[in-house]
């Protein structure tokens, strides 16, 4: 049974009236991606247009050479990490490698998420140039469709993601000779305290066992967020996928030319991407968002953000975490009233900071949000 697709956020219908130029080349290409739990898909289709994250030419830079993205959004589901309803592509009993998968939810997802394939079908879209990925739960979701949606994927990408010890991706079959697989891009940060590295990694160990040919990259001091360096190489990769460009061409992103690939510890093909040049550091930014004034600085790798806040709200502000951007973040008092602070890691901390101060508006707003004590996105 094929669930109903959200026709505001997941439809192709408008893709005919856009302007014939666009489309000029590799007209039938297709980038479906998958957002993180608790976002939408209008949300990360924002956070990769936001000037912070590669100038916001993802998007842009991909409809040029003719390839379109769209961004579904996930059917609520109950998400027993939260104890409540959310965007979530399954459910999860606890943030571990060892937990159970939501067979069911993951099932109602790929129904979902088919729907989506289907309808690319129907525009003329040939299944060799769809590729499919996402960020955090997303990614983990297209490995899922990966195993179980029988296509000739063009390629996968999976963003700060992990799936279950027992996934029943790997387990239970024997895939010899059985299973062609598609290239895989599996991309982590090297401080990401949501998703550890570890997991991701091994993930990545347990596919190249099964003969999945993987593409493992890691990121320095990134924590679980999008950065420039990723989305630059990912536009490069999908561009290569697709034949659109040559890897060794002057298409290929200058972001991506200044970075260095080396082979990993292992024989299986891995790779390592590491940035050659380090993140400048940055004066002091004021910015308001959504009623909230804060300023950001930064002390090394380290930001620190301040907002202002109604005084009386700290305590308040600072009793639970707030979650942003897939990451959870608490907050501070600061030494003057009317102020809390966080600090953290990240490449874009404008924008982290951003996203932080709008969970705060809708803190002052509703107070005690369900699950606020214990929900963690992913």
């Amino acid at each position: 049974m094929i669930e109903t697709v959200s026709e505001e956020e997941n439809s192709l219908k408008n893709w005919e009236n856009e302007s014939p130029s666009k489309f000029s080349r590799h007209k039938d290409a297709l980038v479906i991606f998958l957002h993180g739990s608790g976002d939408t898909g209008e949300g990360l289709k924002s956070w990769l247009a936001d000037d912070q994250i590669w100038n916001g030419q993802f998007e842009a830079k991909l409809l040029e050479q003719g390839v379109r993205v769209v961004f579904p959004t996930a059917i609520p589901k109950h998400y027993s990490l939260w104890g409540s309803t959310g965007n979530v592509w399954f459910d999860r009993s606890e943030l571990t490698p060892q937990a159970p998968e939501d067979v069911d939810g993951i099932e109602d997802s790929l129904n979902q998420i088919e729907a989506v394939i289907r309808e690319a079908l129907t525009c003329g879209i040939s299944p060799n140039k769809i590729i499919l990925g996402g960020f955090s739960m997303g990614g983990g979701m297209a490995l899922q469709c990966m195993r179980h949606l029988h296509m000739d994927w063009a390629g996968i990408f999976a963003l700060s993601s992990f799936l279950q010890e027992t996934s029943g991706v790997w387990m239970g079959e024997s895939y010899d000779g059985e299973v062609s697989w598609p290239p895989v891009l599996m991309m982590h940060g090297t401080s990401d305290d949501l998703v550890p590295l570890s997991w991701g990694l091994d993930t990545a160990e347990r596919l190249k066992k099964i003969r999945v040919p993987v593409i493992w990259e890691e990121y320095k001091s990134i924590s679980h967020e999008l950065s420039s360096d990723e989305i630059s190489r990912l536009c490069s990769w999908i561009l290569e996928r697709l034949d659109i460009i040559d890897p060794a061409s002057d298409s290929v992103p200058n972001e991506t030319k200044n970075m260095k690939i080396q082979p990993d510890d292992d024989t299986s093909g891995g790779h390592i991407l590491r940035s050659k040049t380090a993140q400048p550091e940055k004066p002091e930014a004021s910015f308001d968002e959504k009623g909230i004034h804060f300023a950001v600085t930064k002390q090394g790798n380290q930001a620190i953000a301040i907002f202002d806040v109604p005084e009386g709200s700290e305590e308040l502000l600072c009793a639970a975490q707030l979650l942003a951007r897939g990451s959870f973040f608490q907050l501070e008092k600061a030494e003057e009233g009317g102020k809390v602070k966080v600090s953290f890691y990240s490449p874009a901390p404008d924008v982290t900071a951003r996203a932080i101060a709008d969970r705060i508006s809708q803190r002052l707003e509703d107070p005690n949000p369900p699950g606020a004590e214990n929900c963690v996105l992913s």
